[in-house]
């Protein structure tokens, strides 16, 4: 097994995100990417405004460790209950942000537009699902 990153050590986390760097984002926020360990295809960011320290890591850990059964409720949500085995080839990417809100995008969820589609969580508890297609874009 190898060795999580600095970052993840100096954020608490313990091993179900590696190769996590902090990566150059305005004044302040952090930003930290990285991919998870058992299954190295899914991007995983951390997001963080404000106070340092404001990441639930014990709750990271945990969705990270056992991602599957939320990337299944994230792709029944996005109207795909019978592909929802699929999500894989959706291209799904992890967002977390402070306390236990956070986002999967499907990259490729079947009948998304070019942006793919976001699927929020509050905790464990899918809350919303947009196709960014609709979305406004800020400069």
């Amino acid at each position: 097994m190898t060795d999580i990153s600095e970052a993840a050590r100096r954020l608490g986390l313990r091993g179900a995100v590696e190769a996590l760097e902090e990566v150059d984002v305005p004044a302040g926020s952090r930003c930290y990417t990285g991919r998870l360990r058992r299954l190295p295809d899914i991007a995983v960011s951390l997001i963080e405004d404000g106070a340092w320290g404001s990441f639930d890591v014990d709750f990271i850990d945990a969705v990270c460790a056992d991602v599957e059964p939320h990337l299944r409720a994230a792709a029944v949500s996005v109207g795909d209950a019978g592909g929802a085995a699929d999500w894989v080839g959706w291209g799904p990417e992890l967002t977390f942000f402070s306390g236990r809100e956070w986002t999967v995008r499907f990259a490729l969820a079947p009948g998304a537009g070019e942006l793919g589609t976001l699927v929020t969580f509050d905790g464990v508890h899918v809350t919303g699902a947009d196709d960014l297609a609709d979305a406004e874009l800020v400069d």
